[in-house]
C-alpha cells in the first residue's frame, strides 16, 4: 500500500509542476502525468522493451520530484492547495484507497481479457499482444493496462488491489477540471463533487470495482468537451494525449477520437495547430498499433461481413437474416433511455444557455452522439458476426459509453453559473467524513464478495500447487465458461487449452455455443503430446461415457490427472 500512495504522491508532483511551468491550473494538469506514463510504456512496448519503459517512467519521476523539490516548491503557495478542485481530488482519492484496498478481480471480461492481460505483462515484461498462446484477444489495444502493469511494477508483487486503485484514481483525475468554475469550498463545490463520485455509477454499476474500459472512453470524451467549454484555449497537450488514450482503449474510441476532433473543427475551437497536432497524434497511434499487430500477430482471414450496399439494401426492404432484425428490436429497446436523455440535455441548451458558442458546442455535441448511437448500430448489424450481435450483445455499455458524459457536460455548464455559493464552515469536514465512512462501508461489501471468489480460485490453484509453466486441460463440462476464464486467470503462468474447448462432445448433434465436437482418440492423443495435467472442474454422465476409458476410473468434479506417455495418472479428488 505505500508504494501505490508513493506512485499517487509522485504522480501529484508532476502535475504541480507540469502545471506552474505551462502557467495551468494544477486541476486541469492532474490527469496529464498518468496519460505520459502510458505513452512511454506503449511506446517502448510495441518494441518489446516494455521493462526500459518502466524504468524510465520511474527516472522521470524522481526527477520531477528533485525538480520540484529544488525549484518548483518555492512557487506553490498554500492556496494552490485551498483551490476546491485539489482538495476534492485529495478527498476523492482517498476515498478511492478505501473502497478498492481490498478488491480483487472477480468480473468475467476481467478474467478473459482486462485481468489476465495486466498479470501476463507482469509475469512477462511485454504487451499482451507478443504472447497470443496465453492471451486469447491479443489484438485489442492495451487500454489502461500500462498503468496497471506499473502499479505492479512499483510494488514488485501481484497486488490485485493496485491495479483498481490507480485505475480509479486515473478516472477521478479526469474528471477535475470539472470543479473549474467552483471557485470556494462551499455547496456548489460539495455538490458537483456528490455528482461526479455517484452519477458515473448510475450508469455503469461496477465503475469502482472493475477494469473495464468503456466508462474510460466516456471520461476522455468529456475531457476534451470540458476543453472546448472553457473560456481559456484549450491546452493542445492536454487534448493530443486524450486522443491518444482515446485510440489506445478501445477499437471504438477511433471513432469518439474522430467525432471530438469534429466537433472541435465545426464549433471553432480548436487552432489550426491545435488541430494538426490532434489529427496526427490520432493517425500515428492508429498505424503504430495496426503496424504492431501485424508485426506479431499471424495473419487471418476477416470474417465474412455483411456490410455491402447489397446486404443493406436487403436489410431495408426486410430481406435481410432473421438475426439483423432481432438485434434492431434490442437496440431500439436499449436506446430509448438515451434518447430521451439526449431530448432533455437539447432542451436544456434550446431555453437556458445563453451564450452563443456554448450553445453551437452543446447541439453539435448532441448531433455526432445521435450520429454515434447509428454507427453502433451498423456495427451490430453489418459488421459484427450473428454470433457477437446477438450472444456478446452489450447495448448499455456502448450506448452509455456517450450519455454519461453528456450529462456530466451539462452538469459542468449548469456550474458556470453563480448559484450555490453559500458557505458552510462545516461543509469540507462533513463531506470528507461522508464520503470516507461511505466508501469504508463500500469497501467492506466489496471484500466481502471478492472473498468468496478469492476462497474458490485457491481451491483450483491448490489442486494444481506446485506447476512451473505446465500446460493443463481444463475440462467444465455443459458450463458456459466462466469457470474457465477464472481458472486461466488464477493458473498463469501456468497454460490451459485454448478457448471454447473446455466443454467436449463425441456426438454432432449435442453441440452448441458452448460445448465443441471433437474425435475422442485424436483428443486424448492430443493430451499425451501437448499437456502435462488434465483438471477435472465439472464432469457430467455424457462425458463419462464418451471419454472415461482413458481416465480408467469414474470420474468426479475436481479431479487433477497427471499426464504419462501412455496414460493418465490420477495425483488428487
Amino acid at each position: 500500500m505505500i508504494n501505490i500512495l508513493l506512485m499517487i504522491g509522485l504522480m501529484f508532483i508532476a502535475a504541480i509542476n507540469i502545471a506552474k511551468l505551462t502557467h495551468r491550473s494544477i486541476a486541469s494538469s492532474i490527469a496529464i502525468p498518468y496519460m505520459i506514463l502510458i505513452l512511454l510504456h506503449y511506446g517502448f512496448g510495441i518494441f518489446n522493451l516494455l521493462s526500459f519503459g518502466y524504468y524510465l517512467s520511474m527516472f522521470l519521476l524522481l526527477i520531477s520530484f528533485g525538480f520540484f523539490i529544488l525549484k518548483i516548491r518555492h512557487d506553490v503557495s498554500l492556496n494552490d492547495f485551498k483551490d476546491p478542485a485539489i482538495v476534492c481530488f485529495l478527498i476523492g482519492t482517498a476515498s478511492i484507497i478505501l473502497m478498492n484496498r481490498l478488491v480483487s478481480v472477480s468480473l468475467w471480461d476481467e478474467f478473459s481479457h482486462w485481468g489476465l492481460t495486466v498479470k501476463n505483462m507482469f509475469t512477462t515484461n511485454q504487451l499482451s499482444s507478443f504472447n497470443p498462446e496465453r492471451i486469447h484477444f491479443t489484438n485489442y489495444p492495451p487500454g489502461l493496462s500500462p498503468l496497471q502493469y506499473f502499479s505492479m511494477r512499483i510494488t514488485g508483487s501481484l497486488t490485485e488491489p493496485n491495479m483498481f486503485i490507480i485505475t480509479n484514481v486515473f478516472k477521478w483525475s479526469i474528471l477535475v477540471p470539472m470543479f473549474g468554475y467552483c471557485k470556494k469550498l462551499n455547496l456548489k463545490s460539495a455538490v458537483m463533487m456528490i455528482l461526479l463520485f455517484t452519477i458515473p455509477v448510475y450508469f455503469f454499476r461496477s465503475y469502482y470495482y472493475s477494469l473495464y474500459v468503456d466508462e474510460i472512453l466516456g471520461l476522455l470524451f468529456l475531457y476534451i468537451l470540458i476543453g472546448y467549454a472553457k473560456h481559456e484555449s484549450p491546452f493542445t497537450l492536454n487534448l493530443s494525449l486524450a486522443i491518444f488514450m482515446l485510440i489506445i482503449t478501445k477499437d471504438s474510441g477511433l471513432g469518439i477520437a474522430l467525432i471530438a476532433l469534429l466537433i472541435g473543427i465545426i464549433t471553432r475551437n480548436l487552432s489550426r495547430k491545435q488541430i494538426l497536432g490532434m489529427g496526427l497524434v490520432l493517425i500515428l497511434t492508429k498505424f503504430s498499433w495496426s503496424i504492431h499487430l501485424k508485426q506479431v500477430l499471424p495473419a487471418t482471414e476477416a470474417a465474412p461481413g455483411n456490410s455491402s450496399i447489397d446486404a443493406i439494401g436487403k436489410f431495408l426492404m426486410g430481406n435481410g437474416p432473421t438475426y439483423q432484425y432481432e438485434v434492431l428490436a434490442n437496440f431500439i429497446q436499449a436506446i430509448v433511455p438515451a434518447l430521451l436523455c439526449i431530448l432533455v440535455l437539447g432542451l436544456t441548451t434550446l431555453l437556458i444557455i445563453k451564450q452563443k458558442p456554448l450553445k453551437k458546442l452543446s447541439f453539435a455535441i448532441l448531433g455526432f452522439t445521435l450520429l454515434y448511437l447509428v454507427g453502433v448500430l451498423y456495427l451490430y448489424v453489418f459488421i459484427f458476426t450473428e454470433y457477437e450481435a446477438v450472444n456478446l450483445a452489450s447495448f448499455d455499455r456502448y450506448t452509455y459509453t456517450l450519455i454519461f458524459p453528456l450529462v456530466l457536460y451539462f452538469i459542468f455548464i449548469a456550474s458556470m453559473r453563480d448559484s450555490f455559493t453559500l458557505s458552510r464552515k462545516w461543509l469540507l469536514p462533513s463531506l470528507t467524513l461522508g464520503l470516507l465512512v461511505c466508501s469504508t462501508i463500500y469497501g467492506f461489501y466489496l471484500s466481502k464478495l471478492t472473498s468468496v471468489r478469492t476462497q474458490q480460485d485457491h481451491a483450483l490453484v491448490t489442486a494444481t500447487h506446485g506447476l512451473d509453466n505446465a500446460r493443463v486441460y481444463f475440462i467444465a463440462q455443459d458450463t458456459v465458461g466462466f469457470e474457465y476464464w477464472k481458472s486461466r486467470y488464477s493458473l498463469l503462468p501456468n497454460t490451459i487449452n485454448p478457448p471454447f474447448s473446455w466443454s467436449l462432445t463425441t456426438d454432432p448433434d449435442k453441440t452448441g455455443n458452448w460445448t465443441v465436437r471433437v474425435d475422442s482418440e485424436d483428443w486424448y492423443q492430443d493430451i499425451l503430446k501437448n499437456y502435462d495435467y488434465v483438471y477435472i472442474y465439472n464432469v457430467s454422465d455424457e462425458f463419462q461415457k464418451e471419454f472415461g476409458e482413458y481416465f480408467n476410473k469414474t470420474l468426479f468434479n475436481g479431479t487433477l490427472f497427471k499426464v504419462n506417455e501412455i496414460s493418465l495418472e490420477l495425483v488428487s479428488e
